[in-house]
């Protein structure tokens, strides 16, 4: 009868996280984006230490995402709306001037729909693909002379891994009708987003920590640890297409190398309503880089500190 008692209150511990839509019910979330870059050189010319001095530059994107649910099934498949009602771009670029308007601002009022299981994994990205490939056309200058096309920074992989990545705490659980128990852990890989387009991908550690009651449901706290991974982005689409160069200072850095990341973060989710109260993430990312012309052996250093944050601003 104790090992029976025992076994009864081990099982009681899991909780079932499962992302949940309700019928006329829209959930609006406030996304953000923002990083500090510095950029120094390392070099064995103690002429190009004493004259080195950190570059710096910074990027942020505020977005106010609505997602309506058209067709609810808590069994099958789920469509939603996603409206951008509004995106904002602020950046100082490593000159310190302000730089021109960014194309993700372009999504200020664009919808897409996507189809999710009842988990929050996301089945079809077709129209958000399509969204993000139309916005990527509007990242390149007009009315230039070069013979190349010429990209502006543009945070476009902000919002791809803002939106890709928002129910990914809940829908890479391996066996999600098992439940979670605090303590237990499982892994998702996801997009870093950079200043560079290029696709580089983490390994996010997921672990369920502290379950509390509260007015509001019961609510569980879900962490997060960052490392590197090798492996392939499924369903992760390049807003860009054919050859181009790059605008500003990373347009004349090639060979990127990424040598750490470190950070952790914290989401809290709502399990009786399936909802996704809030996420921030901080990660610090070191990598270097070659100039497309060699300077000595001076090697650039680039140093990433950024922060990601969704909050439900109304449910």
């Amino acid at each position: 009868m104790l090992s029976l008692q025992a076994g009864c209150q081990e099982k009681a511990k899991k909780e079932l996280l499962v992302v949940e839509f309700k019928p006329a019910a829209p959930l609006k979330y406030k996304l953000i984006s923002q990083r500090d870059i510095t950029l120094e050189l390392e070099s064995s010319d103690p002429r190009v230490k004493d004259k080195n001095k950190p570059q710096k530059m910074s990027e942020k994107l505020e977005m106010d995402v609505v997602y309506r649910p058209l067709e609810v099934d808590p069994f099958g498949v789920t469509t939603v709306k996603g409206e951008c009602k509004s995106a904002k771009v602020t950046r100082q670029s490593f000159t310190g001037k302000d730089s021109s308007p960014d194309a993700a601002e372009k999504l200020a009022g664009q919808t897409f729909t996507i189809k999710l299981s009842p988990t929050g994994k996301i089945l079809d990205y077709t129209s958000l693909t399509n969204l993000v490939q139309q916005t990527g056309d509007k990242a390149f200058a007009e009315n230039t002379t070069a013979r190349t096309r010429i990209k502006n920074p543009d945070m476009l992989y902000d919002f791809i891994a803002m939106q890709w990545y928002l129910w990914d705490s809940v829908s890479t659980i391996e066996k999600p009708l098992n439940g979670v128990a605090p303590g237990q852990s499982w892994i998702a890989n996801q997009l870093i987003p950079l200043p560079v387009p290029v696709k580089v991908a983490r390994q996010t550690t997921y672990t369920l920590g502290e379950v509390t009651q509260s007015d509001q449901g019961k609510k569980a706290i879900i962490n997060s640890a960052y490392a590197f991974t090798d492996a392939n982005l499924e369903n992760w689409p390049s807003p860009y297409s054919g050859r181009y160069a790059m605008r500003g200072m990373f347009g004349f850095l090639k060979g990127y190398k990424y040598k750490s990341i470190e950070g952790t973060g914290t989401q809290q989710f709502n399990i009786d309503s399936g909802v996704v109260e809030n996420d921030r993430q901080h990660y610090v990312l070191k990598m270097t880089a070659e100039f497309m012309l060699p300077l000595g052996d001076s090697v650039p250093v680039i140093t990433i500190d950024q922060n990601l944050t969704a909050e439900l601003v109304q449910n």
